[in-house]
């Protein structure tokens, strides 16, 4: 009799227990998984238009330089009229002349995966596209406003099972016909799984239509195997990166490939990132709607007007490994953001104030004599690249930039040139450093450096003579308006 009792002791504690845990669980459930506790959060950017262009300047004055991710001009030197890099583990190039690009595989698949890729020219080895039981890989472009289409380039691997040779073809009539650009095309390193071989391509010859699309077709084959395994169609793996085409192109005044506007929000108690996304701001109000639950919040929105995507980590999900950044190259970037703080317990409609990233530079010569002698430019930094982590300014600089600007100015236009230099929202100035490098038709005239100290949303002015002499430290002088915050004049 004491055992039955003993056992029904048992029995029913173990009853209570299970539905104080079953009311416990039910008790502690977050806002998060009850629909009832979200909130609508409008984020909304009025008037957008007028106000990320407030000064009008037509940077197309500024000449023309060799990424043509950069111009605004016609370029009349052979430069990048598309650029993959994938190092931010998307489709989209990181120049481009126009939109319209694709990349597909196997009749139209659209690769989706990405592993560790090649360093080439200024950018850095990152990612590169990986795609499995490739037969066929086709990347479009858009020729127009192009002026010549003169050579290709790229990097490719594959892996012990992969293709080590592929024929290279074109089309330029809309993809029903395909013309050969090189037939063999047989890898160098073979051993070694996923190991790089880089291939160009000279097609300055080719006869093309530039009103009509450029397809370029990789029919990946088996090839010479050397140690490494038979080839298998299924399991093999290949990897593209650096993918380029290289021309010259008439971009028109003004013209611009991304117009785009990015917002990231991260939960300010754990750190997560909760929704991100990116709108097209050609027109004049961006409108932004979130269903987030009770707490406070991180917010991040920059808009980007330019030729070129900005720089983002490749991974990260927490707010500490946020930042952004803009390529030195890409150097008539127009961008604006805002970062913020927000508490939500109610619907509620945020309206958005967007702040200058950059600062504007200006060197203004006051040479007597023609300048015709000069026939192109490059600026380099000195300074650390700039990156804006708004939510980590502890963080250790991510940015490897060693891009420059090469412009070829029309001194009988405007004895002067300009371009933005992306610096973030600063509360406090930062130093400066540029050195120029002054070529004629035959070789190097001048090198000189100037400095200074700015934060963004400030107009920077160095004015003196370009040819005045040889000297490695000009003297110019330095001008800051900051009728934005600031103008500076520097004499050199």
């Amino acid at each position: 009799m004491k055992n039955y009792f003993t056992q029904r002791k048992c029995i029913f504690s173990c009853i209570v227990i299970l539905l104080l845990a079953v009311a416990c669980k039910k008790d502690s459930s977050s806002p998060d998984d009850l629909n009832e506790n979200l909130y609508a959060v409008t984020f909304k950017i009025s008037d957008f238009e007028s106000s990320i262009n407030p000064l009008g300047i037509n940077l197309s004055s500024s000449g023309s330089i060799q990424k043509l991710a950069a111009t605004t001009a016609t370029q009349t030197e052979i430069g990048y009229l598309y650029y993959w890099s994938f190092n931010q583990s998307t489709l989209n190039p990181d120049i481009a002349l126009h939109s319209g690009y694709s990349i597909t595989y196997n009749s139209g698949q659209v690769p989706n995966e990405y592993a560790t890729g090649f360093a080439y020219d200024s950018y850095e080895a990152g990612q590169a596209i990986s795609i499995r039981s490739a037969v066929d890989v086709i990347v479009k472009v858009s020729l127009e406003d192009a002026l010549s289409l003169s050579g290709i380039g790229f990097d490719i691997s594959s892996s012990g099972t992969g293709p080590k040779d592929f024929e290279l073809s074109y089309s330029n009539d809309g993809g029903s016909s395909f013309k050969m650009i090189s037939a063999v095309n047989q890898f160098s390193n073979t051993n070694t799984s996923q190991a790089k071989n880089t291939f160009s391509y000279n097609i300055d010859t080719l006869q093309l239509d530039f009103t009509e699309d450029f397809y370029l077709k990789f029919h990946l084959l088996a090839g010479q195997r050397g140690t490494a395994s038979a080839y298998n169609e299924s399991t093999g793996i290949m990897r593209l990166d650096n993918i380029h085409f290289l021309g010259t192109a008439d971009v028109g005044s003004g013209s611009t490939l991304y117009n785009t506007f990015q917002y990231y929000i991260f939960d300010a108690m754990n750190g997560e990132l909760v929704a991100n996304g990116e709108e097209d701001f050609t027109n004049q109000t961006v409108e932004i709607n979130a269903s987030l639950p009770l707490g406070t919040y991180y917010t991040s929105f920059v808009s980007n007007q330019s030729n070129s995507n900005l720089i983002f980590p490749s991974t990260y999900t927490h707010y500490e490994d946020y930042y952004f950044s803009n390529y030195f190259s890409n150097f008539s970037a127009v961008l604006f953001g805002q970062s913020d703080t927000i508490t939500v317990n109610q619907n509620i409609t945020q309206n958005i104030i967007l702040n200058r990233l950059y600062s504007q530079i200006k060197f203004e010569f006051t040479d007597s004599e023609d300048l015709s002698i000069v026939e192109r430019i490059v600026i380099s930094q000195n300074h650390e690249p700039f990156f804006y982590a708004p939510f980590n300014l502890a963080m250790t600089n991510p940015i490897l930039d060693q891009t420059e600007i090469d412009i070829s100015p029309d001194f009988s236009l405007s004895k002067e040139f300009l371009f933005n230099q992306f610096m973030g929202l600063l509360s406090s100035t930062k130093p400066i450093s540029y050195t120029v490098d002054v070529y004629s038709a035959t070789g190097i005239l001048r090198t000189f450096t100037v400095s200074s100290s700015i934060k963004n949303n400030v107009q920077l002015v160095f004015r003196g003579e370009l040819l005045s002499d040889v000297s490695q430290e000009a003297n110019f002088s330095v001008e800051i308006n900051e009728d934005w915050d600031e103008e500076i004049i520097v004499d050199f």
